[in-house]
């Protein structure tokens, strides 16, 4: 299992993991909050993947994997708009803004999408080397948040903003 879903994971594919035998499950003492956290335990790096209890024995929840990958494959082909992406990214790096680099701050200037299935993101900032794992992951959280994204890798771009100089913003007009 942890294979196939580092593969799925590696190729930025959209996941959902889907547990049979929900119906033996009952019977014991584990509740599915507990197992649900047992396999997040194990595969956490594929966190942003629902998890839906089935069985094929007794058909529980069946038709709702169906609903689920259709659900999934909105979020996997989703866009969203400029402005609102900017005004969560504008809350985002206010509430905890990214690694400083010799005691200078890093900026995130703006962020586009520049595509969808798997949706990525460009961030425009002084700083792109500094925007760390731990960074990526607090922002992948608060994406999905903010917008959804349930069971859908993202994929970010850290990109450094250019500035004109006087001499190049002289030859473009």
């Amino acid at each position: 299992v942890m294979k196939i879903a580092g593969y799925a994971n590696g190729r930025k594919k959209s996941l959902m993991i889907v547990m049979n035998k929900s119906d033996l499950l009952k019977k014991k003492d584990k509740t599915l909050k507990h197992i649900e956290e047992e396999v997040y335990d194990r595969l956490g790096f594929i966190r942003f993947a629902p998890i839906l209890f089935v069985s094929a024995k007794t058909g529980e929840c069946i038709t709702q994997i169906f609903e689920k990958i259709q659900t999934i494959h909105k979020q996997y082909i989703r866009r969203i708009q400029t402005s609102d992406l900017n005004n969560i990214l504008q809350i985002i790096v206010n509430q905890h803004p990214p690694p400083s680099k010799s005691g200078r701050p890093t900026k995130v200037y703006y962020a586009n999408q520049v595509s969808v299935a798997p949706p990525s993101f460009v961030f425009m900032t002084n700083n792109p080397d500094k925007t760390n794992f731990a960074y990526e992951r607090y922002v992948a959280n608060q994406f999905r948040y903010h917008f959804g994204f349930e069971g859908t890798p993202l994929n970010f771009i850290w990109r450094k903003k250019k500035s004109l100089s006087r001499k190049n913003f002289a030859s473009k007009l």
